[in-house]
């Protein structure tokens, strides 16, 4: 999406599947703070969740959750690195689900978060949700339920890929008519149909 509107960017490969909150806030000196980043999209909570669900949830792990990434905001602050906080998706697409539930819980600490420390937000969240109740409104009645953007309930189908691209893009400040062009280019270039 950058690069199809002439924004070159040299990446910094930094997201670990499976992690968590803590372990990204451990990870960040050696693979964010040390390598001098201008700008780091932070995408964290999903993992949390699933994980917190499965162990059984403890009130107490949504608190390590924010002070987590408290730590991390205080840190790239301090670090003078623009960043973009980018809400978690869903955790299948049901969106009462207790999981979901949870992830909201997630999403609300983060969005407080960006207005607490003045960054902007790409909400993949509530896009994911929005996108999700046009596309169940369309289906025809008695239409069977498919899963549009998740093939498991916690990994994403390239249509999920796409909603989270366009909410980080939102985040990064990109306009409608760039969001747009950056479509174009993944449909062009066969990344999206």
């Amino acid at each position: 999406g950058l690069e199809a509107n002439g924004i070159h960017v040299t990446p910094i490969w930094a997201g670990v599947c499976g992690d968590q909150a803590p372990h990204l806030y451990k990870r960040l000196g050696p693979d964010i703070l040390e390598k001098k980043a201008d700008v780091v999209c932070l995408n964290i909570g999903v993992n949390d969740v699933h994980h917190m669900m499965n162990r059984g949830f403890r009130n107490h792990e949504a608190d390590v959750y924010e002070s987590n990434l408290r730590a991390i905001l205080k840190a790239t602050k301090e670090a003078n690195i623009r960043t973009v906080l980018v809400t978690p998706t869903m955790l299948g697409e049901m969106p009462r689900t207790p999981k979901n539930v949870l992830v909201d819980r997630c999403c609300d600490t983060m969005r407080a978060l960006a207005r607490e420390f003045r960054l902007p937000l790409g909400d993949a969240n509530a896009a994911m949700k929005a996108s999700l109740q046009r596309l169940f409104d369309a289906r025809p009645k008695g239409c069977a339920r498919r899963m549009f953007f998740e093939k498991d309930s916690v990994h994403m189908w390239r249509e999920g890929f796409v909603v989270l691209a366009i909410a980080t893009l939102k985040g990064l400040g990109l306009d409608e008519a760039q969001l747009a062009k950056a479509g174009a280019y993944w449909i062009e270039k066969g990344k999206v149909k």
